[in-house]
C-alpha cells in the first residue's frame, strides 16, 4: 500500500491575495498544472467573503502551463457566498482527466474565481490524485 503522499499531488494555483477591484482573479502565469500523470483532480478555494457577496469558482483547461489557450470546462463549478455569521468560505470541485478538452491537448487545469465585492480574499489549491504512477516505482511521475 502506498502512502497518500505518493498517491496525491498538491499545487498552489491562486496565491491568497486581496481582491482589489471586483472581478476575476485566474491562475497565476506558470501556475497551470499538467494533468497527463493522473486521473482525477480537485480544486480547493477559499474565501473570506463579506454579507451577501459572492465568489465563483470556474474550473479552466489549457494547453501548457502559461495558459495557452485557455477554456472553460463545461459544468465545473463552485459558489461560495458569505455571510454575517461565516464570512470563510471554502468550497471545491472535483473532475476527472476526461472532462478536459483532451481533443485540443488540453491537459493543464487552472481556475477563475470570480468575486463581486472589493477587498475579499481568495485563494486556490489543486489536488491531483489517482496518479498512473507513484513515487518510488521504476515508473514514477
Amino acid at each position: 500500500m502506498n502512502d497518500l503522499n505518493q498517491e496525491l499531488r498538491i499545487d498552489n494555483i491562486v496565491s491568497p491575495q486581496d481582491v482589489a477591484v471586483a472581478g476575476t482573479v485566474s491562475t497565476n502565469t506558470n501556475m497551470y498544472r499538467s494533468m497527463s500523470k493522473y486521473r482525477k483532480g480537485l480544486i480547493v478555494i477559499s474565501g473570506y467573503l463579506t454579507n451577501a457577496k459572492t465568489a465563483t469558482g470556474q474550473l479552466t483547461c489549457a494547453s501548457d502551463a502559461t495558459g495557452t489557450g485557455k477554456a472553460n470546462v463545461t459544468s465545473k463549478t463552485v459558489i461560495l457566498t458569505g455571510t454575517t455569521a461565516a464570512q470563510n468560505q471554502v468550497g471545491s470541485i472535483e473532475f476527472d482527466v476526461s472532462d478536459l478538452d483532451l481533443t485540443n491537448n488540453k491537459y493543464y487545469v487552472g481556475i477563475d474565481i470570480t468575486t463581486n465585492q472589493n477587498g475579499d480574499d481568495v485563494a486556490a489549491i489543486l489536488i491531483r490524485g489517482a496518479a498512473r504512477y507513484f513515487e518510488g516505482s521504476s515508473m514514477s511521475i
